[in-house]
C-alpha cells in the first residue's frame, strides 16, 4: 500500500489513530499545542503535537526535532519500522486488504542518561504527596465529598486507599510556573510492580471544579512504566473485574452494580491494560461518543482478553441524539441504577 494513500485516509483521523497505536501520546492529545512530558524521553516539557495534528499527525521533540506527519512520529514513538509503522496505520484506519497481518510489538526504548536520578525524584515527590494527603473519610477531605456529591455520586463510598485527599495541591503550568495551590482529589495508578504515577482532580474548598486550565491531570510516570498497563486499583478482584475509561465513571459503576471497577483514566490507554490474574471475565463498561473512540478502544481490549482465554463483555450506554457523548455517569444520573443490566454480564457461563 502507498504511504500517500494511507495519509490521505488519515487525514482527520490522526489523533484517533496516534492515540490507537501510541497510548504514550495520549496526554499530548489532551493538550493539543502545548508542551508536555516527551513520550520517548520523559522529563517534564520536551515535547508537543501540532495544532494541525488531526490533519498531519506531526508533532515535535526538543531533542529530536519535528516529525512532520504521523507515521514519522509513530516510527520514532514506538521503534517501527515506516513498513510496519505503514501496516499498522492502515489497519488502524480498516482500509482494504488489510487485515490478519503481522502486530508489531514496540521496540524498547534505552533510558536517556540521568533517568534513575529523574525517577528518584519522582519516587520521593509521589511519597511526599501521599503523605502529606488523607483518607477520603478524612474530616479534612469535605472539599472532595462534596465534589462527588455534585457529581451525583455517594458521599459514603468505601475507603479505597488509592483515593486521597491532598488540601494544598500545586497547580502547575506547561512552563513548570506555580499558578497556585487548590484543593485535590488523588487517584493512585498503579501496575502489577506498584505505583506508577498520581492523577489529579484540582478542587475548590466548596467542592466545585477549580479555576485552573486543566482540572485534571496526570503526573509524567516513572521510566519503563506504562499507564496504558496501568489502572487506578480500586479493590481487589475477584473472578469478575470491571473497567472504565474515568474515575467518576467507574464509581457510578460501582456504586449501581457493588462489584470491583477500575478505571484505566482515558480510552488511549485501555487497549493495552494489563488484566490482573485470576480474572475469568472482563466487563468493560465503554463511554458512547460519535466518534467511536470509546468503543474501538473497548473492543482492542476485548480481542486481547479473549486471546488470553477470558471471557469478556462490552456494555456501551445506548445512543442520546441530545449529547454528542454519553457515559455511565450520566445514565446512573439520569436513569438510575436499574439501567444498569449486569446481573446476566457477570455469569461465566
Amino acid at each position: 500500500m502507498k504511504a500517500e494513500t494511507v495519509k490521505q485516509a488519515a487525514k482527520g483521523q490522526w489523533l484517533r489513530v496516534l492515540t490507537g497505536l501510541a497510548p504514550e501520546l495520549a496526554e499530548a492529545a489532551q493538550r493539543i499545542g502545548r508542551h508536555v512530558p516527551c513520550p520517548v524521553h520523559g522529563g517534564k516539557d520536551g515535547f508537543r503535537l501540532f495544532k494541525d495534528v488531526d490533519q498531519s499527525g506531526g508533532g515535535v521533540c526538543a531533542s529530536c526535532g519535528a516529525k512532520s506527519d504521523g507515521l514519522a512520529l509513530l516510527m520514532w514513538v514506538n521503534g517501527w519500522s515506516f513498513t510496519e509503522t505503514l501496516t499498522e496505520v492502515a489497519k488502524e484506519l480498516t482500509l482494504p486488504g488489510t487485515f490478519n497481518r503481522y502486530v508489531p510489538q514496540p521496540k524498547a526504548i534505552d533510558k536517556p542518561v540521568g533517568s534513575e536520578q529523574a525517577d528518584e525524584r519522582k519516587r520521593h515527590l509521589f511519597k511526599k504527596i501521599v503523605a502529606d494527603s488523607v483518607s477520603l473519610r478524612h474530616p479534612d477531605a469535605e472539599p472532595v465529598r462534596l465534589y462527588l456529591a455534585s457529581r451525583g455520586l455517594d458521599e459514603g463510598l468505601p475507603n479505597f486507599d488509592n483515593l486521597r485527599f491532598h488540601p494544598k495541591m500545586a497547580y502547575r503550568d506547561e512552563n513548570d510556573a506555580v499558578l497556585g495551590y487548590f484543593p485535590a482529589m488523588l487517584a493512585l495508578v498503579e501496575d502489577e510492580v506498584g505505583l506508577v504515577t498520581i492523577h489529579r482532580t484540582y478542587l475548590t474548598p466548596e467542592g466545585h471544579k477549580a479555576p485552573v486550565p486543566d482540572v485534571k491531570k496526570i503526573m509524567p510516570p516513572l521510566a519503563g512504566r506504562k499507564l496504558s498497563s496501568s489502572a487506578v486499583r480500586l479493590g481487589q478482584p475477584g473472578r469478575v473485574l470491571c473497567v472504565t475509561e474515568g474515575i467518576e465513571t467507574a464509581l457510578a459503576v460501582r456504586e449501581a452494580t457493588g462489584m470491583v471497577v477500575w478505571p484505566l483514566l482515558s480510552a488511549a490507554y485501555m487497549p493495552n491494560f494489563q488484566i490482573p490474574n485470576g480474572v475469568e471475565k472482563l466487563l468493560i463498561w465503554c463511554d458512547y461518543d460519535q466518534s467511536q473512540a470509546g468503543r474501538l478502544a473497548a473492543e482492542k481490549l476485548a480481542a486481547r482478553a479473549t486471546k488470553a482465554a477470558i471471557a469478556v463483555q462490552i456494555i456501551e450506554p445506548s445512543a442520546d441524539n441530545r449529547h454528542k457523548s454519553r457515559d455511565w455517569l450520566d445514565v446512573f444520573n439520569q436513569q438510575g441504577v436499574n439501567a444498569f443490566k449486569w446481573r446476566d454480564a457477570i455469569r461465566l457461563t
